[in-house]
């Protein structure tokens, strides 16, 4: 999914919530963009707005917006528009953040988590020490809620959860993933290490290596990341070429 993402982003040349659904559903259906075409271990809320996708609801409004739809789902496909977005005004990068997470995950804390990730990578990039980027983050984050009307009391007080959750068990849960993901990053000293500290969690390990994994590729860059993990990736000569171009079209 996000391969479908970034691929949407390449081609259409901005963030079409339309296009990105349609992806989402061809992935779900004949397996584009999936490794070897095999789609499999998708939650409840993808699912959920999967169906909903099909069935030509907004992709705005695909995702459930219940309590119990708060896994990791949007979390772990968002950095293609993190970076897309990260030189834009901070307010429009957080806005079409929320806006990407809402395809498939609609609850504000889902929203509130994927935005906190796009602003660590938005201040990773600008050169910022992975030491208490995220405490950096989830301050500007809170300014610009403070600040925008179309936010407010409801995503200041997701956010505030996000800021006093105390578990680091990499769970599918956002919180706890978005939590666990900076805290493997944090004392890692190269990629290899972080990721394998993410693993260590347990749990979700996956999602908590991907999301730890998409942070430290903008630390360590694409050499720090070990040969032989690069060369047994499964991708399809054709995914190579719009990875490739993202990252041009990122660079220019």
């Amino acid at each position: 999914m996000m391969l479908c993402l970034l691929a949407s982003l390449v081609e259409r040349g901005f963030f079409d919530p339309g296009d990105v659904g349609d992806r989402f559903v061809s992935w779900f259906e004949s397996g584009y963009m999936a490794a070897g075409g095999v789609v499999f271990d998708y939650g409840g809320a993808t699912a959920t707005a999967i169906s909903r996708l099909r069935k030509g609801i907004n992709p705005l409004e695909a995702g459930p917006t219940d309590e119990r739809s708060n896994g990791n789902g949007s979390l772990m496909r968002i950095l293609p528009i993190s970076l897309w977005t990260s030189r834009l005004p901070i307010d429009e990068q957080i806005d079409l953040t929320h806006k990407c997470s809402k395809i498939t995950h609609g609850h504000i804390r889902s929203q509130v988590c994927c935005a906190v990730y796009s602003i660590i990578v938005r201040m990773l990039l600008e050169g910022v020490a992975k030491d208490g980027v995220l405490e950096k983050a989830i301050e500007d984050t809170r300014v610009v809620y403070l600040e925008d009307s179309r936010w407010g009391k409801p995503f200041l007080e997701e956010l505030k959860l996000v800021e006093g959750y105390e578990q680091r068990t990499g769970s599918g849960y956002v919180v706890d993933c978005l939590l666990s993901s900076l805290d493997a990053l944090t004392p890692a000293r190269d990629f290899a290490e972080a990721v394998e500290d993410a693993i260590r969690y347990g749990n979700d390990t996956d999602t908590t290596a991907a999301v730890t994994g998409g942070l430290a590729g903008l630390i360590y860059g694409l050499e720090g990341i070990p040969a032989s993990w690069r060369e047994s990736l499964r991708l399809e000569d054709e995914t190579r070429v719009i990875i490739g171009r993202f990252a041009d079209n990122f660079a220019a």
